[in-house]
């Protein structure tokens, strides 16, 4: 019975015997050390030396099965020392068959920057054996150097001396850039021309200048970025120049007359210009010469007049035949233009001036002629078109003399609202009265036209339609008559 149970103890001690050796060694068989390390920024591999923006750092091995689940362990230490890790990692567990070779991955996170790093690997099983650490570079040397600070913004140069918001009559314009960076160095920029400050960044390369040709009129902007070898991008530099090429334009709207007498009255030319410019004016009798160039000095866009007296620079009277003034302009950027306008004819009719005897300064004003005239004894002194009476309120005529003189004065109508000749109060800059009932001699801001043809039957007060009975002069010769007469100055109205 005894020699009975010591055979049944014994069959497990076989059994243990034959399975637990077996099972012992294939857990005790440390993994090998791994091959093919690589390292990975942004989920690309990057060989030994890089630089880096990431706070992250990927590493790969290659690994041969030993029938059990493996993962890999890393180690990151600053480049140059003994390996003393600052930063650990370890990856997920991979279950590799014996006989097969696979990829196992690990990751270490919060580098800091402007740091070279080192570092190392192994491999551990679930038993926890391990193999020998493998270092990525050998002898400390760097494996990845972080950067994570970006280039300075660009600055830009114009080759021509541009200043940025400048304005230019160029077609091309060149420029050079730079930027500064105190880590893993520029490595280069991207670059481009538009119309608005910000743009979509293009591909990096390596020029330093860049040239725009056939440059429209417009605002225009390059915009500028830097990046380093880490992969930093700088904020974006920009430049901005405006092109200008158009000359400042001429518009002619009007012109007094086409037949231009100068013994009647000056010839005005109204004009638009485009934008403000140095503005010159010459005249040209056709065919001939040039009797006049004037400088108008630098105008302001927008409206203008010119106004000729038909004579040249001497005062000589410019003689009959056609003439036509051109306008030239000149902008600040020295665009440049000519602007011809019509021609006109110039036909001067030296005029017989009507004179009524008078000792000293006296006044004649006719009604045929609508002109009025100022004489010293029998001397003209001065004269002008006028505008006297419409056909129901005319001017009487007769031998008066100025008996009161205002400065300023307004004009209250004796007519009620709904008359005709009606007109809201109206105020003057002189006026000097030489009959009672309100004939007054006066300024007339509300009209532009005096003389023949402005004394009709239509509205009194409006440009054609004459006046309530006054004598209506240009304001140049209103303020000459005011200064030039006095109380008891003669003024004959004739015919």
């Amino acid at each position: 019975m005894t020699r009975l149970l010591a055979l049944f103890v014994t069959v497990p001690l076989a059994l243990v015997s034959f399975a637990g050796p077996a099972t012992l060694a294939a857990a005790a068989t440390p993994p090998s050390a791994p091959t093919a390390l690589a390292q990975q920024v942004f989920g690309k591999s990057v060989p030994a030396g890089s630089w880096s923006r990431s706070s992250t750092l990927t590493v790969s091995v290659r690994e041969a099965g030993t029938g059990g689940w493996l993962h890999a362990e890393l180690e990151v230490a600053e480049a140059g020392s003994n390996f003393k890790p600052v930063l650990t990692g370890q990856g997920s567990s991979v279950f590799i068959p014996t006989g097969s070779t696979s990829r196992l991955w690990a990751s270490v996170h919060n580098l800091k920057g402007g740091v070279e790093y080192q570092w190392q690997v192994r491999v551990l099983n679930s038993a926890g054996d391990t193999s020998s650490w493998v270092p990525f570079t050998a002898g400390g040397a760097v494996a990845i150097q972080t950067d994570f600070t970006p280039p300075s913004t660009p600055v830009i140069v114009s080759t021509s001396g541009r200043k940025s918001n400048g304005w230019a009559s160029a077609t091309s314009e060149t420029f050079t850039w730079s930027a500064k960076d105190g880590g893993s160095g520029v490595a280069g920029y991207s670059y481009s021309f538009g119309h608005t400050l910000h743009a979509p960044r293009p591909v990096m390369g390596s020029a330093t200048s860049g040239s725009i040709h056939n440059l429209a009129d417009g605002k225009w902007v390059l915009h500028v970025w830097a990046r380093d070898k880490a992969g930093n991008w700088s904020k974006l530099g920009y430049f901005v120049f405006n092109i200008d090429h158009t000359a400042p334009k001429v518009l002619f709207k009007a012109v007094t007359t086409n037949v231009f007498d100068a013994y009647v009255g000056q010839e005005s030319w109204t004009f638009d210009l485009a934008k403000k410019a140095a503005v010159s004016v010459s005249i040209d009798r056709s065919g001939k010469w040039t009797v006049e160039t004037v400088s108008l000095g630098t105008l302001k866009a927008g409206g203008h007049t010119f106004t000729w007296n038909g004579k040249g620079p001497k005062g000589d009277l410019a003689p009959a035949g056609w003439y036509w003034i051109s306008i030239q302009t000149k902008d600040f950027l020295g665009n440049t233009g000519s602007f011809p306008s019509a021609g006109i004819r110039v036909s001067p009719v030296k005029p017989v001036y009507p004179y009524v005897p008078e000792v000293g300064r006296h006044i004649v004003v006719s009604l045929s002629k609508e002109a009025i005239y100022a004489y010293d004894g029998s001397t003209l002194v001065k004269w002008s078109l006028a505008t006297t009476g419409n056909p129901a309120l005319p001017t009487p005529t007769g031998h008066f003399s100025i008996f009161a003189r205002f400065s300023p004065f307004e004009f209250i109508s004796p007519w009620p609202e709904g008359s005709p000749y009606y007109y809201s109060p109206s105020w003057v800059t002189y006026a000097m009265e030489f009959q009672d009932e309100g004939y007054f001699i006066h300024d007339a801001p509300w009209r532009t036209v005096f003389g023949p043809g402005s004394d009709g039957p239509g509205t009194p007060g409006t440009n054609y339609g004459g006046s309530h009975g006054c004598v209506n002069v240009p304001f140049a010769m209103a303020q000459f008559l005011w200064s030039w007469s006095t109380i008891g100055t003669v003024v004959d109205i004739i015919n």
